[in-house]
């Protein structure tokens, strides 16, 4: 279906022809949009006319049981994941190889939910093992090689399946999966080699989704009420490491006198809340601690 009035009424488009489920839709750099559908088999197709027409591109048996995302990298390369190993394409959709070096363990099924790329270029893919629980993987070679970055634990019980994976403004990676209800999201600050809890997302069980809007606000889409949460900036938290200590004192002090770098977000330090980052927040600030 597609809208042209921001979401406020949808037309289908054209058929796909033989498909029965669309997971993963993905406009690439050239324009062209392409369909991640279960058409028996996986089946990409693409439309560059805006889906008065749909043109088939190709077809990966591997993928049968469906296309769960759809990713371009940096170098355009294109990825895919289902049922199995991801898939890499570099011809714009047209050939996918498989990406058959994963840490997978033999003999057990699993899936790969998520693909992205974060801003120091390395790739990360989350998904899931049968018997294993929800997984973290990561690339620092364009996809070549991929390490296990965790297996993600929420008090006592593996996460069952890791969804999707999201980049702050400040390099801190939040990942959300299924386990509920007291734990679906974590978040690493050193790129993976460590995850901790961010606390409950009260009355969700999964988290399935993430979006950054345009004003750096993360959100997340969850189950089973259909809620979706919104995360908040702490104010006067200008370093950005969780607490407001003398320490973001002295970052906004170098922000404002020095060159230093800006807080993420400026709403963080305007702790007194006149639109502005000047010399009264830090005086505030200070005042306040």
């Amino acid at each position: 279906f597609k809208s042209i009035d921001g979401g406020n009424s949808w037309t289908n488009t054209s058929d796909l022809p033989g498909a029965s489920a669309v997971r993963a839709l993905l406009e690439i750099k050239d324009g062209k949009i392409i369909a991640g559908a279960y058409a028996g088999n996986g089946k990409f197709f693409s439309t560059t006319d805006g889906g008065t027409s749909w043109n088939l591109l190709a077809t990966i048996p591997a993928l049968g049981n469906g296309i769960f995302c759809l990713f371009q990298a940096k170098d355009s390369s294109l990825y895919a994941g289902g049922w199995g190993v991801p898939f890499k394409s570099t011809d714009g959709g047209n050939n996918w190889t498989p990406l058959s070096n994963f840490p997978f363990p033999p003999n057990e099924a699993r899936s790969i939910n998520s693909i992205t790329q974060i801003s120091d270029g390395n790739l990360y893919a989350t998904g899931w093992i049968h018997g294993h629980g929800g997984y973290v993987f990561k690339s620092t070679n364009s996809g070549g090689t991929w390490d296990t970055t965790g297996r993600i634990m929420a008090g006592p019980v593996h996460a069952v399946r890791v969804y999707d994976l999201l980049e702050d403004s400040d390099g801190t990676i939040f990942i959300g999966f299924q386990t509920g209800p007291d734990s679906v999201v974590f978040y690493s600050k050193d790129k993976g080699a460590t995850w901790k809890n961010t606390g409950p997302l009260r009355g969700a069980n999964e988290v399935l989704c993430f979006l950054k809007s345009s004003d750096g606000f993360i959100y997340a889409g969850t189950t089973p009420n259909g809620d979706v949460f919104k995360k908040l900036r702490l104010r006067g938290d200008a370093n950005s490491d969780g607490k407001v200590t003398i320490s973001d004192v002295v970052f906004i002090v170098n922000y404002l006198f020095k060159g230093g770098p800006a807080p993420n977000h400026l709403s963080i330090g305007d702790v007194n809340c006149d639109a502005l980052v000047n010399v009264s927040d830090v005086v505030y600030l200070v005042n306040y601690l």
